[in-house]
């Protein structure tokens, strides 16, 4: 959000909504001042737990790193530009479309995780 803030967007809208049936994210509505209005679905996944919450992110990290399970972590994020001003149809897309693609979503993230947890479990025994 911050960085949005520092790029000239003002912020004129927040809220968490489930996105998908197994998919809550944190909604942002964005003007850039020109009249340009932008939507921004994101929320964080670490070690298989998603949450729409920067607090609750950060919790799960301290706790992976208190029980010596630091795993890669990521920002999910997704953003449409609204025309019109139809806040309701930007996110029924925005909806659908993390809808569609959520599971191959969390597999490729999975993989990632999987992956880079490999790697340092080889780096650690050399």
């Amino acid at each position: 959000e911050v960085c949005y803030q520092s790029q000239g967007y003002t912020l004129t809208g927040r809220s968490v909504k489930e996105v998908s049936p197994d998919c809550k994210a944190t909604v942002l509505n964005l003007s850039d001042g020109s009249g340009q209005e932008t939507l921004v679905n994101y929320w964080f996944y670490s070690q298989g737990r998603e949450t729409p919450s920067y607090m609750w992110h950060q919790v799960h990290l301290v706790m992976n790193q208190v029980l010596f399970q630091s795993q890669p972590s990521v920002l999910v994020r997704f953003s449409t530009s609204v025309s019109n001003s139809d806040q309701e149809a930007a996110q029924k897309f925005m909806s659908e479309f993390i809808g569609d693609s959520a599971s191959t979503i969390r597999e490729v993230l999975q993989s990632a995780v999987e992956s880079s947890t490999h790697r340092t479990a080889q780096a650690d025994s050399n």
